[in-house]
């Protein structure tokens, strides 16, 4: 396999901020698996697909194209010429990416459009799963994870950033409603696999994790 880094864990646990800061450091393509749910769910509601059609979710899931471009330090996902960047970066799109997940025929596509994403190699995949399902044979695999408590202040502070009023209790219970969610799902649940190398980012800085990384990889620490 073609050089491919898949970081996996739950929301919060900073595997998107290490994974772009990895990527910048690295100069590896970034493939952002939750950004796909994300905008799969928002384009299925545009276009008045109920989830729980299958058939009509695979066949319009399979018309659209996936890019991510960069955008300073982060990076924009692009669906079929659009920028949904801005669009799903909310709470409400974090639920409904979560709730189009658990549907077998959309992990079917997007997988598929995930690893064709990753056959160029230089690639660091991001998202749940990524390491156990999407690329289960990658050299580099890496499980983020963080305290309930940790997660939840993160989410906060990257809703507050946005104008949010949400409130810790009502974030709180957000994150553990995915965490349910995402572990008991049928299909491809969250869950460390054997060989995946355990991350706890609780008390580390994105440095710290990212350096951890590097180190693994064998790669030069910048200074």
């Amino acid at each position: 396999m073609k050089e491919v880094v898949a970081i996996d864990g739950p929301p919060g646990s900073g595997k998107t901020t290490v994974a772009r800061r990895l990527s910048r450091i690295l100069g590896y393509s970034l493939i952002d698996t939750g950004a796909m749910y994300r905008a799969s769910a928002l384009l299925a509601r545009r276009e008045g697909i109920p989830f729980e059609d299958e058939e009509r979710l695979r066949d319009f899931l399979r018309t659209l194209s996936f890019d991510f471009v960069p955008d300073g330090e982060a990076q924009r996902i692009i669906v079929s010429g659009e920028d949904l960047e801005d669009l799903i970066r909310t709470e409400e799109m974090g639920m409904a990416a979560s709730l189009i997940s658990r549907v077998p025929a959309v992990r079917e596509v997007l997988v598929q459009k995930q690893r064709d994403l990753g056959e160029k190699g230089r690639v660091i995949c991001e998202g749940r799963d990524a390491t156990s399902v999407i690329f289960p044979d990658a050299r580099y695999r890496f499980f983020l994870d963080a305290s309930v408590h940790v997660r939840t202040l993160r989410r906060l502070e990257d809703l507050q950033r946005m104008g949010s009023e949400a409130r810790f209790s009502d974030v709180l219970e957000e994150v553990v409603r995915r965490d349910i969610q995402d572990s008991t799902r049928e299909h491809s649940p969250l869950r460390l696999v054997e060989g995946v190398a355990y991350v706890d980012t609780s008390f580390r800085t994105v440095d710290e994790v990212v350096a951890l990384i590097l180190s693994r990889m064998g790669k030069e620490v910048p200074a």
